[in-house]
């Protein structure tokens, strides 16, 4: 119960922090999910193959491999303020500036380099890190929907960029669509969005003057928990992102019509969302580790429900909700479980190479299905090596342990103490 109060205090002080936040990340995406409707204006403009068209997401791959660590670094030096309005300014004037396309290959793919740089200054990093430093009782539920700001614009941008397209023309699209909401979450986020360490160095609130604890990030590099949170992540995300990407060829060619297909995929977008609602509950009554090994074990039943032919939409909707809510959940619980065992003072280092982690296995994992694919003929091979991800993934989660404090030791600036009385 008093945990719950805790809870119930943090929430009632910091909500508007959570939605800033929420809808700060929900900027991110904007490039990414309208890229669909964009493919065939731009491919009746210029004559561009798909391949070309979809290279920008490789090329935000390895962006984000460079430049998460250096972002890291500067969210833990400078806090996640000034680089959350910076970034939102610079995300929204890049994916603008492909309104000025001319028809060139190698233009198109300079701007998804400027874009992708842009996109590193608001990933996840730095909306959790001032959301994490403000909540302690309800970090993981804040954390939850501050990352459930991405299904926003998987649910509205594609049919809102599809319409302007039509009406405006693909040129007016991209400039909407990349200056007006990173204008409205910017000025929200100007009023609302402030980490501890922000107000800190702006009012020099006394409240706020309590140093960041856990951690440095040399003694973060050195603990076994941040590489087996990488490697769980390595081994178990490729397979689901895959399975969720190829999703609609999945079900078309074990049963279901096209239509029905792309229906179950449009269920991907709520599951997510669901994912970390509930998961961010549950992280309050059940150790993090063992939340986290049984959220990567869920699509094993996924997998084999697929396995199975089925005309049933709701089976295959049902098949693929355990998909969605694992992949929704496992980000945040896994930046939860980070901020648990590393503390916050670099939070936003070590949580980044996490991101990172993230980013690069979510780029692999169509290309990896795609492979399998041609290989085996059937998406089968990758419905039956996703088991044994998924196992291997969970008992590394498992093999993480309990939080420092579970085992009467806290984080503190120097590293971790033993309380006193323990």
């Amino acid at each position: 119960m008093a945990v719950d109060s805790a809870a119930t205090a943090e929430w009632r002080r910091h909500w508007p922090l959570v939605l800033a936040a929420s809808l700060g990340y929900a900027v991110v995406a904007i490039p990414t999910m309208t890229l669909g409707a964009f493919m065939a204006p731009l491919e009746a403009a210029f004559h561009w193959s798909r391949a070309e068209l979809t290279a920008g997401l490789i090329i935000q791959a390895l962006v984000g491999l460079v430049s998460q660590p250096i972002v890291g670094r500067m969210i833990d030096r400078w806090g996640p303020r000034r680089i959350g309005l910076a970034g939102l300014v610079a995300c929204g004037c890049a994916f603008a500036l492909f309104s000025t396309m001319d028809g060139s290959v190698a233009m198109w793919l300079l701007l998804w380099v400027v874009v992708s740089v842009a996109v590193q200054l608001i990933l996840s990093p730095v909306w959790t890190a001032a959301v994490s430093s403000e909540f302690e009782a309800g970090r993981g539920l804040a954390i939850a929907i501050t990352l459930s700001g991405g299904a926003i614009v998987t649910l509205t941008a594609p049919v809102l960029a599809a319409l302007l397209i039509e009406r405006q023309g693909w040129r007016a699209a991209y400039v909407f669509l990349g200056l007006a909401p990173a204008a409205f979450v910017l000025v929200l986020c100007y009023f609302l969005f402030f980490s501890r360490k922000d107000r800190q160095r702006i009012s020099k609130d006394p409240a706020a003057a309590i140093p960041d604890a856990g951690l440095s990030a040399r003694e973060g590099l050195r603990s076994p928990v941040l590489y087996k949170l990488i490697l769980a992540t390595i081994i178990g995300n490729p397979m689901v992102i895959g399975v969720m990407i190829h999703v609609i060829p999945i079900t078309s060619t074990t049963g279901l019509t096209v239509k029905q297909a792309a229906l179950v995929a449009g269920s991907l977008g709520l599951s997510s969302v669901l994912g970390k609602i509930f998961m961010g509950i549950l992280i309050k009554r059940v150790p993090g580790q063992v939340l986290a090994a049984a959220n990567m074990a869920l699509p094993i039943a996924g997998a084999l429900m697929l396995m199975q032919p089925s005309d049933s939409l709701i089976l295959r909707i049902v098949a693929i909700t355990f998909f969605g809510v694992s992949s929704g959940a496992q980000t945040a619980l896994q930046i939860y479980l980070a901020s648990r065992h590393f503390g916050l003072r670099a939070f936003g280092t070590l949580v980044s190479l996490i991101a990172m982690t993230f980013t690069i296995t979510t780029g692999i994992g169509p290309f990896l299905a795609g492979y399998l694919f041609d290989l085996a003929g059937d998406y089968h091979l990758l419905l039956m090596l996703t088991i044994p991800a998924a196992i291997i993934g969970s008992l590394i989660l498992l093999w993480i342990g309990r939080y420092p404090e579970d085992t009467k030791t806290v984080l503190s600036p120097v590293g971790p103490v033993q309380t006193e009385g323990a």
